[in-house]
């Protein structure tokens, strides 16, 4: 299993310059409803979870995924599960397509980064292999998620802290303090702790 998480930090970085950056602040409630809908397509598509949906339906997804922040206000640790597992019965109540686990994290991310974990299902592989024991729930999966980072947090900050090596080959309006404030913070470390798991879950 290939533990290098430089490589992983940099991976992830790279997919936060090209796209989840694009889509964390596209879908900022002060943008207009057309708008955050027409990102909210682009980060489905992107995620591979746009065919879970039906056609032209991203304005009502949006629509519920607002109206969970609304009803439960901030995610915290305490009910981060509660509302995952409420936004994927709201998506089967709506669209008769399942309860979507996986985009509701993913959506729930995108609004607000930690303390959500997003449901991936190669994700869920690795864990298994690293030995978890998973029975499809989503409470179950995030805490032996935390259990795997928790484990592995310092030496992906460390490799984290060296990101600053590659402002040169940054987008030209990244600046210095900007980079180290995203390499220093937590929803970055854990979303390199996701690209391990979706590297090693193949």
């Amino acid at each position: 299993m290939d533990e290098n998480f430089k490589f992983f930090a940099l991976a992830y970085l790279n997919d936060w310059w090209q796209y989840d950056s694009n889509f964390v602040s596209g879908l900022s409630p002060s943008h207009d409803r057309n708008s955050r809908a027409a990102r909210l397509v682009d980060a489905a598509i992107y995620y591979n979870i746009i065919r879970r949906f039906p056609k032209g339906s991203m304005p009502q997804v949006l629509d519920l995924v607002d109206a969970t922040f609304g009803l439960m206000g901030p995610l915290e640790a305490h009910n981060v599960d509660l509302v995952v597992m409420a936004l994927a019965g709201l998506f089967n109540d709506v669209f008769h397509r399942g309860v979507e686990i996986s985009s509701a994290s993913k959506f729930l991310w995108l609004r607000q980064q930690t303390p959500v974990v997003i449901f991936d299902s190669r994700a869920e592989t690795c864990l298994v292999r690293l030995g978890a024991k998973l029975n499809g729930k989503y409470g179950t999966y995030r805490a032996e998620w935390l259990k795997g980072f928790n484990q592995r947090e310092q030496v992906i900050r460390e490799a984290c802290v060296e990101l600053i090596r590659v402002k040169d080959f940054s987008p030209t309006d990244e600046t210095e303090e900007h980079l180290t404030s995203t390499a220093n913070s937590r929803w970055f470390h854990e979303r390199v702790f996701d690209k391990f798991l979706w590297w090693n879950g193949a």
